[in-house]
């Protein structure tokens, strides 16, 4: 019988290359995190070519092949259903993409880190946790319903609420992998804008979590300039970049 040239991955495997990622943990947490959703139930898959992998969800694919000629059968794998949205880190995969198929949107963003030590938060702290009471008291529902959700689960949500009971800003910072947690929402009322008060914010909610996980990340659009000079004022460095395609 002919070997496939790409292979679905058994639990085994897909933890042998968990053990891989893991030498470089950083750079490699999002692929980990990805993976480790893949052990459990769910509607995520795991496919291997002759070195590297791809991660397969409904019609979204983390592709991370290692030579070309892989990257090749990956792509006749993927693109046999469209329309479909790739994940990518390396510029050679996006030129390949864009030189193979022509009609495609393409978007970029980038992964900060941050560590204790190179934290540049505020000292002063005028953010605290906040409840689901808190925000149903406010007077104006400026917000995303997500926060909502969040604080329904028992969530640790950070917020400034002044005196006239109207929520300024808050944020939401979720734990992937162990030791690191991501910073998955930051919202600031759209009139209070440009007054610090995100700043106020992450230095109470990062300071937090750095009692318990090693790295704060986010995933920002490189078109963000604004929040991404916001995270390095904060002592956020890059690690790399994520490309995200949708091919019709």
């Amino acid at each position: 019988m002919m070997k496939l040239a790409v292979n679905k991955l058994n639990n085994k495997k897909i933890t042998g290359i968990l053990k891989e990622l893991k030498k470089d943990f950083l750079k490699n947490y999002d692929l980990i995190w990805l993976l480790e959703q893949s052990l459990g139930p769910g509607n995520w898959e795991v496919y291997g070519g002759e070195k590297g992998f791809l991660i397969k969800r409904n019609n979204i694919c983390w592709v991370n092949p290692l030579t070309g000629g892989e990257l090749d059968e990956f792509y006749k794998f993927i693109t046999k259903d469209l329309p479909v949205h790739i994940h990518c880190y390396q510029n050679w995969i996006c030129q390949y993409l864009e030189e193979k198929h022509y009609r495609l949107s393409k978007g970029e963003n980038i992964y900060l880190y941050c560590q204790r030590e190179n934290f540049k938060g505020r000292k002063k702290r005028i953010s605290s946790i906040i409840t689901y009471e808190d925000v149903q008291k406010c007077k104006e529902k400026w917000y995303s319903p997500e926060i909502l959700d969040f604080l329904k689960q028992n969530q640790k949500v950070y917020g400034i609420i002044n005196g006239e009971n109207l929520l300024l800003g808050w944020c939401y910072i979720d734990s992937l992998t162990k030791g690191v947690a991501e910073i998955y929402r930051i919202e600031i009322h759209p009139m209070n804008r440009r007054r610090g008060y995100a700043i106020d914010i992450l230095s109470s909610a990062i300071e937090d979590i750095f009692n318990y996980e090693n790295y704060v990340v986010i995933n920002i659009d490189s078109n963000n300039i604004e929040g991404i000079n916001l995270f390095q004022k904060l002592g956020f460095k890059e690690i790399q970049r994520e490309y995200r395609y949708l091919l019709k």
